[in-house]
Parts: structure tokens; sequence; C-alpha cells
């Protein structure tokens, strides 16, 4: 019988008084490390019913990535940061639209948003808005418009490390920000000012 079970060939089999036989050690060994990876593979490619479609590589530790179309063109933006000052926006294809760079600065945070309709010059024409809002080790907030840019004069200063970004999308003018200074500020989106008092 040990010949026909794989599994029990090196287990030292040993009668008991009701006359069934048990291995004296586990049937099942842990797998080996091509085991490992090869259900992994299965996993990854059956069981999730999904393909990855592309992938990018950054050169430091990836610290926010949202999801959303951030300049009204119909198509949705991948919008993606990493520690090392580096804000990029995608396609849902794998092209890059933009890329923004902070030198010798840390970013902690990120949160993109829709553009405001609201906020449009015409319906034609759509005004820059704060679209991207990235949090900094530093404890500084800034922002960037659709197209990847500055916002001039966009500024806020926590004080201490931002942690968290959040802008829900029934009031998308209001931006939350926590801080390690443990208080929530409240941002104007236009101006990047306090709305109040943190607390």
């Amino acid at each position: 019988t040990m010949a026909s079970n794989p599994l029990r060939q090196d287990a030292y089999l040993q009668t008991i008084e009701s006359g069934l036989a048990v291995p004296s050690e586990p049937i099942v060994r842990p797998p080996n490390e091509f085991k490992v990876r090869q259900l992994q593979d299965a996993l990854w490619s059956g069981a999730a019913m999904t393909s990855m479609l592309w992938n990018y590589r950054t050169k430091d530790w990836v610290t926010g990535i949202q999801a959303t179309d951030i300049d009204s063109d119909g198509d949705i933006e991948v919008i993606f940061s990493s520690r090392d000052g580096t804000v990029r926006a995608y396609t849902p294809w794998g092209a890059e639209k933009w890329d923004k760079k902070w030198k010798d600065q840390s970013i902690s945070a990120l949160f993109a948003i829709p553009v405001s309709i609201e906020n449009t010059l015409t319906q034609s024409k759509v005004a820059r808005q704060a679209c991207v809002i990235v949090g900094m080790r530093d404890g500084n907030v800034y922002a960037l418009d659709q197209f990847g840019e500055k916002m001039s004069d966009w500024h806020y200063a926590a004080g201490w490390m931002v942690r968290q970004i959040y802008i829900h999308r029934d009031a998308p003018n209001i931006i939350i920000i926590g801080s390690e200074d443990r208080h929530i500020h409240l941002l104007d989106r236009v101006t990047g000012k306090p709305l109040w008092t943190p607390y």
C-alpha cells in the first residue's frame, strides 16, 4: 500500500489494536519552494480569473495609488506616488500621461479627485483645478492640477508627517488631512487654505 501512495512511501507504519495503520509522522510535508511558486502562479492566473494588463516598477516605496478620471476625458487615470517624491499618471493601458517630481522631498500620502464641473470656466474649456493632493513626510501638502502641473500658491503646512488624505465624493471641495500631530485638518480644495482650526 505504501508503494501505491507516494505520500506514505517514507512514513514508518505501525499497527495499533484496532488494526488500522497510521503513520508515525505527518503524511503531508511542507511543500518545497518550487511547489509554492506553482500554487501562487495557479492562484494568480486561475482562481482570481484576472490577467495582468501592465506593471511599473518605481525606484522607491509606493506610498499611494488612485484610479479616477481626473481630466474628464472619459478614461480612468491611474495615479500613484512613491517615497522618492514622484507622482505619475498612467492610462488604463499603461501609457504614461505625466509625472511630477519634488526634489529632496518624500511623499507619504496621495489622493486624486475628478475635475469638478462646478468649477469649470466653460463646458468646452475646463479650468485648472486641484485634482491630485500630495502629502509629504515633512508635513507639507501640495496640489497638482489635472495636467500634472503644480498649483501655484496652493500649499498647507500641517507641521507633522501627513498620514492620510481623504475627500468624500459628496463634498469634493473639502480635503481632509490626518497627520502625526493627532489632528484632523480640513482644507479648501480651491485655495488650499484651512477651513477650520485643526481638531
